[in-house]
């Protein structure tokens, strides 16, 4: 059984010029499957839905000009030697990227194909940031030279405005002395890949297979029963920028409640709008669509009907705001319509 509900009043809002710059990097995909340079259509698919993000999150990222930041006291100094780690979205293997910088209002995510279990469809996160510590000179001003190494190195690394995806922490001595190592991260580096062993037999499939199930061109209405390649690409992008995985996510969430207060204003309240499993939102709220206004289930619930396309909502950019990502203006609370559960078809479930 299925319903429909009609949206009141439209989504009008000027769209500013988007700060973000989300730069996708094949790298891996050309040293495997090189999968993508193949298919251009797919491509222009993870494109598209790069530029929709790009177009709805207006901030400002800071540069990360510092590999090596060094706090001193007195004659002592500490320092902090970063480097940002992620998966490899063609093998699953392990990466490290000595050098950790990044040009201002920049997010680097690395894209592949992998072949995935089950129903999933693709997958994808935020990267890590990791560091070594040096340093020097007397042990009673070890503490304070870490403190002043964690002021320096959090005022870059969190880049003055977006989510806090991780904190570094612990303890280093010198001479006996502990000082205390606190750095908060914010978003830099992120990795997606999508699946391509669509029919589970642990080899990757043809093309013919692969155009069997997804639904690669975003131009177009999608196929009956194909995964949209488009949507999945949003879905998991959105992953790569803390949605579901962060420190500001995780600040959020208790159980399948909300704190945020741009998800509780827009919902009128936080309760039983996250997926039980605590990184998606709740299946079934429909919410209007920033294209047309039309109600849609989020892009960031879990599950995707076959056959169906889902564009940004209301909901979606509410909990980017939460997260501490500024988007396009919302339209006001007399214009946001009716949010309703939705009975939906059959749909192919997939994880962050």
């Amino acid at each position: 059984m299925s319903f429909r509900i009609v949206f009141l009043a439209p989504f009008l809002a000027a769209t500013p010029v988007s700060a973000l710059s989300l730069m996708l990097d094949y790298t891996h995909d050309t040293a495997t499957d090189n999968f993508f340079n193949s298919h251009p259509v797919a491509k222009a698919s993870l494109e598209a839905a790069r530029n929709d993000i790009q177009a709805a999150i207006t901030t400002l990222l800071g540069a990360i000009n510092n590999d090596v930041t060094t706090g001193t006291f007195g004659s002592t100094s500490a320092t902090y030697n970063f480097n940002f780690g992620y998966t490899n979205p063609s093998t699953g293997a392990a990466q490290s990227i000595t050098i950790a910088t990044s040009p201002v209002d920049q997010v680097v995510i690395y894209v592949g194909m992998r072949e995935l279990a089950g129903a999933t469809l693709g997958q994808g996160g935020p990267g890590s940031t990791g560091l070594s510590v040096g340093g020097g000179g007397f042990p009673a001003e070890w503490p304070s030279a870490t403190a002043a190494a964690n002021a320096l190195a959090s005022a870059e690394r969190l880049r003055g405005s977006g989510p806090t995806i991780g904190v570094l922490s612990g303890t280093i001595g010198l001479g006996g002395v502990d000082g205390t190592v606190t750095v908060p991260f914010g978003s830099s580096i992120g990795n997606l890949w999508f699946d391509n062993d669509t029919n589970n037999d642990t080899a990757t499939d043809t093309l013919s297979q692969l155009e069997a199930s997804w639904h690669f061109d975003h131009t177009i209405p999608v196929a009956p029963g194909k995964s949209d390649f488009y949507t999945v690409a949003l879905h998991e992008m959105l992953h790569t920028l803390g949605f579901g995985g962060s420190v500001s996510w995780n600040a959020n969430v208790t159980g399948s409640n909300w704190s945020g207060a741009n998800v509780t204003a827009l919902m009128g309240s936080g309760s039983g709008v996250v997926d039980p499993g605590g990184a998606h939102v709740a299946g079934g709220i429909l919410t209007p669509r920033l294209s047309d206004g039309v109600l849609q289930e989020a892009v960031m619930s879990p599950t995707l009907t076959v056959g169906t396309r889902k564009t940004l909502t209301q909901l979606d950019l509410a909990f980017l705001r939460d997260i501490n990502w500024q988007t396009i203006p919302e339209p006001s609370t007399a214009t946001l319509g009716i949010l309703a559960l939705a009975s939906l078809g059959r749909r192919r479930r997939r994880r962050a």
